[in-house]
């Protein structure tokens, strides 16, 4: 893991950089910053019957731009409607998702995300209970700018939390440790700064927000709600935080028994060029690169995250070449047998996909970075489907049969726009599917068990 691009005054108090920035509110947010917020609401009853109502009101106030919540019901007999999903609707229509922790009174009780971005994934990361209370899970939401994971861990084993934050710290580090987007974890930890819970998180992520005390909201006395970063390639600028506990929309005493942390970060742009890792994993084969299959755990991780573009420093340099060659030479070479095959089923999530041209004279294959489906047309059609990444399977899945895929020229470094009809349209959706994390077991009719 490396470093996070984190500015020297990251590690002074932050509480009073937000002041003077313009912004309305007991809180000012310094424009163009994103304002994260985490918040356990104890299920929106801890003093009230409903406090949905009031901490959306509070979070209006509060100019917050993600969220992530503590203690949610979902559907159970002691709240019975999907508690995240109104609060979301209460914020105006944000998106959201629950991760469940466990079964709870005939439903769920979890924790979660709202955000008002596009969702691009979401992934649960199950805790277990170990020598502690209760399982936990963590809720990873990711969104074209950044990743925003919510957790709640073990509030009466320091050994149980320490277990949940290293499964947490394999799980999200797996996915992005690599990567240039920012990833927030959000979440009551349940145990001070100086515990050995912050310290195996401290192991992947530095601790963003404010060491303040955060319960009890009616006179708090610790701090065990943060906001953290992780080590990756990001950067990322942190202009304020603090433990807001005066609102004119709502009594922080009565919406919950925790109090609010918020966050605010500038995400600086970063042009997504292949990493030192990237490099070595395309140089490590050499011609025949192994294929990721979903019955290896870590493999099933990069089959399911979504994918980057390159850029066009890339597109021009020999590990560019080198990756669509040896891509190349996978899917042809007679113990594959394929027909087409996408980045991540090579280990690199990025978007690129290499498609046998079955509309072209000669059926020849060809090399289609930064692809995208701008258009499906007419109506879908069933056919049989099989992929490299999931060997013995097969399964009937519906695609249109007109498509427009648009991607960058490699040679013009131009983007070209072209309708495919037929089967090969039918390839490039399969293919485009992988760079999104999709399989076409998600979207088949029927599977079967392949024999030959």
């Amino acid at each position: 893991m490396k470093r996070i691009a984190i500015f020297p005054f990251l590690l002074v108090c932050l509480a009073f950089l937000a002041a003077g920035c313009g912004s309305d509110g007991a809180y000012p947010k310094k424009k163009g910053s994103l304002r994260i917020v985490q918040y356990n609401i104890g299920a929106f009853s801890k003093e009230i019957e409903n406090s949905i109502p009031m901490v959306a009101a509070m979070m209006k106030e509060l100019h917050a731009d993600a969220i992530s919540l503590n203690e949610l019901d979902s559907c159970n007999a002691r709240h019975t409607n999907n508690q995240v999903a109104d609060f979301a609707a209460e914020m105006g229509g944000w998106n959201h998702r629950f991760s469940r922790a466990m079964p709870y009174r005939e439903g769920a009780y979890g924790v979660g995300v709202a955000v008002p971005d596009e969702v691009l994934s979401h992934l649960t990361v199950a805790l277990p209970k170990g020598s502690g209370s209760e399982p936990r899970a963590c809720c990873v939401v990711e969104t074209p700018r950044y990743v925003l994971a919510s957790t709640h861990l073990d509030f009466r084993s320091e050994e149980a939390a320490v277990l949940q934050a290293k499964i947490i710290n394999d799980a999200v580090g797996t996915l992005y440790g690599n990567s240039e987007k920012p990833v927030f974890l959000a979440g009551d930890m349940n145990f001070p700064p100086d515990s050995k819970v912050l310290a195996e998180l401290r192991k992947d992520w530095t601790v963003l927000s404010v060491q303040e005390n955060s319960y009890p909201s009616d006179g708090a006395k610790t701090c065990i709600d943060y906001i953290l970063g992780l080590n990756n390639k990001a950067r990322i600028k942190v202009v304020g935080s603090g433990v807001p506990v005066d609102f004119e929309d709502g009594d922080v005493a009565i919406a919950s028994d925790h109090l609010p942390v918020y966050l605010d970060v500038e995400i600086r742009k970063t042009p997504f060029h292949l990493s030192r890792s990237e490099k070595s994993l395309v140089a490590a084969s050499d011609s025949l690169m192994a294929v990721m299959t979903v019955s290896d755990p870590e493999d099933s991780l990069i089959l399911r995250r979504k994918s980057i573009d390159f850029s066009d420093k890339d597109l021009r340099s020999k590990e560019f070449k080198d990756l669509a060659a040896k891509m190349l030479f996978t899917v042809q070479d007679p113990s594959q047998d394929g027909v087409g095959i996408a980045a991540p089923q090579v280990g690199l999530n990025r978007r690129v996909v290499c498609v046998q041209r079955f509309d072209r004279p000669g059926e020849p294959f060809g090399v289609y970075p930064n692809a995208r489906l701008d258009s499906l047309f007419g109506e879908k059609v069933s056919g049989r489907e099989g992929c490299l990444s999931i060997p013995g399977w097969a399964g009937s899945v519906p695609r249109y049969q007109n498509i427009i895929v648009s991607y960058t020229d490699p040679k013009t470094l131009e983007r070209v726009k072209e309708r495919v009809e037929g089967f090969t349209a039918v390839i490039f959706q399969h293919e485009i599917d992988h760079l999104d994390g999709i399989l076409y077991t998600d979207r088949a009719d029927s599977i079967w068990v392949e024999t030959r």
